[in-house]
């Protein structure tokens, strides 16, 4: 939401529906110390890649996780099913 990008886990929990690897952040495997300490340093060093992440996570956030574009689309889905 404010454009923050994040290194999260991929737990089975939607959180790479939220942080897109590569895009808005870093998902990195549960349990690896060194996975963790590598995407973190990587944040750190603010390569060309990582320096487009806080535009591309508020982007995301505003084309899917706002109230507004996930009513839209639970809309459209709803008009598909009836």
């Amino acid at each position: 939401m404010f454009g923050k990008p994040m290194i999260t886990c991929e737990i089975g929990t939607g959180t790479s529906f939220v942080n897109k690897d590569g895009q808005t952040g870093i998902v990195v495997p549960p349990q690896n110390a060194r996975a963790l300490a590598g995407a973190m340093m990587r944040m750190l060093e603010k390569t060309a890649e990582v320096e487009d992440y806080p535009t591309s996570a508020r982007q995301h956030y505003v084309d899917m996780l706002t109230s507004k574009s996930m009513g839209e689309r639970y809309s459209v889905l709803y008009r598909k099913l009836s």
